[in-house]
């Protein structure tokens, strides 16, 4: 298993990027950019054997989040990077300046696109459904783990995708699981 290093300058543009590819989609808000966040890292690591930024994201009950968001969105709103709205009851991320696109390769911005492509004008529980499929999200959630615990689902797992798993899968999850130090 190879080492994932966040790399949080990435992580502030590419928060500023999909805010604005968003501003006219009206149902985004919080819980579509942790999706769209956690879809774009996912499945960048399945498709080009790394994520985009290398976040952690956490297994909550509404879905994964990235872990550090909270603080660094803080810190942007302190920095004039954004500013946050409520708009028809949702938590609104406004980006205060253009993202710095030389952060990201070509085909970081086109996978990038292709979730917020996929996802435009989607309510935020249907993406919510969509990505508890996510094994990681599935076995922390079977475990009882995230809501105790907000463990960090593993990339690795963005291989084994299915609405059940197998017994074989199940037990596969639950070894990276445990190489990451969750209590299973």
């Amino acid at each position: 298993m190879s080492k994932i290093t966040f790399e949080e300058d990435k992580f502030r543009e590419l928060l500023i990027y999909i805010a604005k590819k968003c501003e006219d989609d009206t149902f985004w808000g919080a819980t579509k950019l942790n999706k769209q966040l956690f879809f774009a890292d996912f499945l960048s690591y399945e498709k080009f054997g790394k994520p985009i930024t290398g976040a952690d994201y956490m297994a909550i009950d509404h879905g994964p989040v990235p872990r550090r968001l909270v603080p660094i969105r803080a810190d942007m709103e302190v920095e004039g990077d954004i500013h946050r709205v409520i708009i028809a009851n949702q938590d609104r991320i406004i980006a205060d300046r253009a993202p710095k696109l030389s952060k990201f390769s070509e085909e970081e911005l086109a996978l990038v696109d292709e979730v917020i492509d996929a996802l435009h004008n989607v309510l935020a529980d249907e993406i919510s459904e969509l990505s508890h499929k996510f094994a990681g999200w599935m076995a922390a959630i079977v475990e009882g783990q995230a809501t105790k615990k907000n463990v960090t689902i593993p990339y690795e797992t963005v291989f084994v995708r299915k609405a059940e798993l197998t017994e074989e899968e199940r037990q596969q999850t639950l070894a990276m699981a445990s190489e990451y130090g969750w209590p299973v």
